[in-house]
């Protein structure tokens, strides 16, 4: 399971140089998942903003994408999980969605 915070619609430069550094079809055999965490566009008021978002996404996306080209084979959709601010913290039952979603990958293994 591999995640990131939303960085400028995409993981953070640590998150993609790690992914970057697993082999080619280093995965194969490897149930994946992949999740970020994201400020609510509900929550900026910023046209622009949501345009952005339609247009390039978050970083869940990317994520699962370079998961599955080294081989990886993803047993669930790649998840956002939404934060108040940047710096989090997680947004009210947002942990509840969490550990809902850990609870589908658990039965899939």
């Amino acid at each position: 399971i591999v995640g990131s915070p939303t960085r400028v619609f995409k993981p953070t430069k640590a998150i993609m140089n790690f992914l970057n550094k697993i082999p080619l079809n280093g995965l194969k055999g490897v149930n994946v998942a992949a999740f970020d965490t994201r400020i609510s566009t509900a929550n900026v008021s910023s046209r622009l903003l949501n345009i952005l978002v339609k247009l390039f996404g978050y970083a869940a996306k990317p994520i699962a994408y370079k998961l599955e080209k080294k081989g990886g084979s993803l047993i669930i959709p790649p998840e956002g999980f939404f934060v108040k601010d940047s710096k989090g913290p997680l947004k009210d039952r947002e942990l509840e969605r969490a550990v809902d979603w850990a609870k589908i990958i658990m039965k899939t293994l």
